[in-house]
Formats: structure tokens, sequence, C-alpha cells
């Protein structure tokens, strides 16, 4: 099983609010969000590490993200804790957490961009899906969301050849999120 927890941005929000949710976070991740240049970036910081507070206390999980250790690779994860992942695009941010296995979670706001640049990311296979497709770009972020969870999810994120990687041989499940969004 497992759960998303969302939320979404579109403005900056009143310093009083901002440092009461500050509060709830850990001094590490308050001076990393301070780093940002961007109030958008530092909210998707802020509020990613929010959400996974959230969902581990929903969850029934100690909520704690002191606790959080990282990979060789860096990824995060907790001793003995559900498994958890964080992605963030645009002015949404969403946090996936399962108690069994390991998980991945990508969101993408859907842009006009050059989907042509991509090319080598995919195995000729995936490529010749997404320009035979009837929308290419609709195929474009279907295969490129779900390339980033498995990356995610196995841990070693942009360490694996793309092209290289097997779709099929994990359990992937589409998200109909928010218009706009892959």
């Amino acid at each position: 099983t497992l759960t998303i927890y969302f939320t979404s941005y579109s403005q900056e929000i009143p310093g009083e609010t901002l440092r009461f949710a500050l509060q709830h976070l850990p001094m590490d991740i308050q001076e990393k969000a301070a780093k940002f240049r961007r109030w958008q970036d530092a909210y998707a910081c802020i509020f990613g590490r929010l959400l996974l507070k959230t969902a581990l206390g929903r969850e029934g999980f100690p909520n704690d993200l002191l606790a959080i250790h990282y990979s060789s690779y860096g990824r995060p994860y907790l001793p003995g804790g559900p498994d958890f992942n964080i992605s963030h695009s645009g002015s949404h941010v969403a946090c996936v957490i399962s108690p069994q296995g390991r998980i991945g979670i990508d969101l993408e706001k859907i842009e006009d961009i050059d989907i042509g640049s991509f090319q080598s990311q995919f195995s000729q296979k995936e490529w010749e899906s997404i320009i035979r497709s009837s929308d290419p770009a609709v195929t474009f972020y279907d295969l490129w969301t779900a390339k980033e969870s498995v990356i995610k999810a196995d841990g070693r994120g942009l360490n694996i050849d793309l092209r290289e990687l097997n779709l099929d041989n994990w359990h992937l499940r589409k998200i109909a999120f928010s218009p706009g969004y892959a």
C-alpha cells in the first residue's frame, strides 16, 4: 500500500506563517531552504519536508526528520521505517510513503520543450513510441516521469543509464495529479 500527500502554492505566504512552518523542521532543513534564491524553490524544500513529517505521523511512524539517513548515492531513508519519496515541479509538491518495498514518485509540470533533445535518454523502442504517438508530448512525459520514479525508487538516481533502464521490471502506476502536470 502507498499513500500520496501533496500540496501546492501560488504566492508567497506571510512571514509569520512561514516562520511557524519552519519551526516544525530541523535546523539543517531551515538552513537549506534559506539558501535558495527563489522563494518557489525554498517552498518546494520546506513543503516537501512538512509533507513527509505529516505523512509519517499519520501513518503511525515517528516523524522525527533528524532520523533520516542518506545512502551512498544520496537517497534519503529512515532505518526501520517506511520508504518515502518526494517530488516537486512548478507550484506542486508530492510525497509518497509506503511501509512495504521501495517507492519513487516524479512530478513534472508539462511545458513546451524540445523533446528531441532528450532522445539520448530513451531506448530505441521508447523513442519510437514517443515519436509515433498521437500525442508525443504526453507520451514523452509519461515515460520521463516513469523513468524518474524508478531511478528514485532504485536509489542510484542518475547513476543509472536511462537508455538501459527497463521499466517492465517495476510496478508503475500513473496518477492523475493536477491539470498541466504528469
